[in-house]
Parts: structure tokens; sequence; C-alpha cells
């Protein structure tokens, strides 16, 4: 299962260097999503038929990127700022972070976990 990569920044913190911004895979789901593959929502909600095209964006992470970024804090309500990467699939802007699952290996099997790169 693939993905698009996206940079991105806390939309509370100074933007990095150029060409020093985390990035991550991202993908746009439909509600369900979670359930139908059996991924939990530990934290907050996942995708509901409120969120759409003309609705404010907002975005599920996972507990990887939790960790990662905004260690000790609860990321519901925080928000990210995704960097242009020319797709529209995922266009710039400020994103809301509204939910946090848990961690899947879903690019294959031999994935390597975010936490031991």
């Amino acid at each position: 299962m693939g993905g698009i990569e996206t940079t991105f920044y806390r939309a509370d913190r100074a933007r990095p260097a150029s060409g020093q911004e985390p990035f991550a895979v991202g993908r746009s789901v439909t509600p369900g999503y979670f359930h139908l593959l059996g991924i939990p929502v530990v934290r907050g909600r996942g995708f509901s038929d409120r969120d759409r095209k003309d609705s404010p964006r907002v975005a599920v992470i996972n507990q990887n990127l939790a960790r990662n970024f905004f260690d000790g804090e609860n990321p519901i309500g925080k928000q990210l700022h995704i960097l242009d990467g020319g797709d529209a699939a995922v266009p710039a802007g400020i994103v809301e972070i509204v939910g946090l699952t848990a961690n899947v290996r879903d690019m294959g099997l031999d994935e390597v976990p975010f936490n031991d790169i």
C-alpha cells in the first residue's frame, strides 16, 4: 500500500531550514478506513462524513509521529503545516490533528519501525 511523501512542520514552531523539514507518508482516506482495516484509534477520532473538501482540514496521525513530534503532549487539537509537495492529493496548508492511531506496518512486513531509524 503506497502513500504520498509529505513534508511538514508543527504550526506552533518555527519552520525548519529548507531541506531540513521532516516528512511523513500520508494518504487520503475515507470515513471507516481505520475500522475496516482494524487500526485502533487510540485518542480522538477517525475521519467522518463531516470531513469534506469544503470543511476545515484535519489529520489523523499515528503513535510514532506523535511520539517524535509531540513527545509527552496530547497532539489532538495541534496543527501541522503541510508544505507544498506538488501533489494535489495532499495540498499545502494547515491541518488540525483530530485523531491518533496505533502504529501499523502498512508499507510491508519488512518495514522498519520509525523509532528504529
